[in-house]
């Protein structure tokens, strides 16, 4: 006979968690109209957050808990700067400014320019690489 206290403390395991590709904006456009409008033949790509962590993490060799938490920061700042009308200068990224801001209801819309410089060569190694060649 199983007692409650047998059946209330059996460990129950978690199910694992599924990754997710990045999400592909749906439009009436079709492919080709979209890469004719976009410039780029993998038209409106987004691309989640989690992706994106976990692409820091593997350039980086931080841990994912310590990207999160950065990335959160950087982003809040960049927004914030960008709100208040700031123009940004961060390399490699490029320079950030607001074109137009309009207020809403319940935020705000910015249209953003970034200019970018043609990508180089790698300039410098990621911080995993360095690791690697100790």
């Amino acid at each position: 006979m199983v007692s409650k206290a047998d059946s209330s403390t059996s460990a129950k395991s978690k199910p694992a968690l599924k990754s997710v590709a990045p999400v592909k904006r749906a439009t009436a456009k079709s492919d080709a109209e979209a890469t004719e409008a976009n410039g780029s033949e993998t038209g409106a790509d987004f691309i989640r957050r989690k992706a994106f962590v976990d692409r820091i993490v593997a350039s980086s060799g931080m841990k994912p808990n310590a990207v999160k938490s950065t990335l959160d920061a950087v982003l809040h700042e960049i927004g914030d700067a960008l709100s208040k009308g700031e123009s940004l200068n961060l390399p490699p990224l490029g320079k950030l400014s607001v074109n137009r801001k309009k207020d809403i209801k319940n935020g705000e819309v910015l249209v953003c320019k970034l200019r970018r410089s043609r990508p180089a060569e790698k300039i410098q190694p990621t911080l995993a690489e360095v690791d690697e060649e100790r």
